[in-house]
């Protein structure tokens, strides 16, 4: 593609910005990784429509944010994960795709059983070639303080998409007042342009 002449449409764009980011060895992409793609897609193949129909016949659990370990920036902290617009929360940076980061949430009723929890990846439409930044993977915690917090989940794989992703909680997991998600590593790191 001349470079003289981009294209017009947004993923004609993106793939052309992907494609000279990668050509000068700038950027990788974590959402053009297929074949991490592919493997992810064939663990939730069997389970997805059963989690599905199971998280219609539950209630929607509302969620204090409590705290996130870190934060990029003010206007993209920990509260902007309940909200449905397009504010985000946002980690700090990192020189390492094995950094991990957690999101603590307290149920507004007490004591409330949690059987599967909704996650939304960011796409950076404002960045460069429109970055997803997925975490490698997921886990989720429960329990009745902050300071007792108990495993229930395993950990999941997470898509390489911009949806809604549902992951279910075990039915063991103790009745909780707090939440507690548990991101594994970084799949996408971000470019510094300058």
């Amino acid at each position: 593609m001349d470079w003289r002449n981009p294209p017009r449409d947004r993923l004609a764009i993106r793939a052309h910005i992907r494609a000279q980011l990668r050509n000068r060895n700038l950027l990788e992409f974590a959402d053009d990784d297929h074949e991490t793609a592919q493997r992810a897609e064939l663990v939730y193949l069997n389970v997805s429509p059963s989690w599905t129909e199971g998280a219609q016949n539950c209630n929607v659990l509302a969620l204090e944010p409590m705290i996130a370990t870190t934060t990029d920036a003010p206007e993209q902290s920990i509260e902007h994960t309940v909200t449905d617009n397009d504010d985000f929360w946002s980690s700090t940076g990192s020189s390492t795709c094995t950094a991990g980061e957690a999101l603590l949430y307290r149920l507004r009723q007490p004591l409330s059983r949690v059987s599967y929890v909704s996650l939304a990846v960011y796409r950076a439409h404002y960045q460069h070639g429109d970055p997803l930044y997925p975490p490698k993977k997921v886990s989720f915690l429960t329990g009745p303080t902050p300071n007792q917090l108990y495993p229930a989940s395993p950990v999941y794989p997470v898509r390489l998409s911009e949806g809604q992703q549902l992951f279910a909680v075990s039915p063991t997991a103790p009745v909780s007042q707090y939440l507690m998600l548990r991101l594994h590593g970084r799949r996408q790191r971000q470019w510094n342009g300058g």
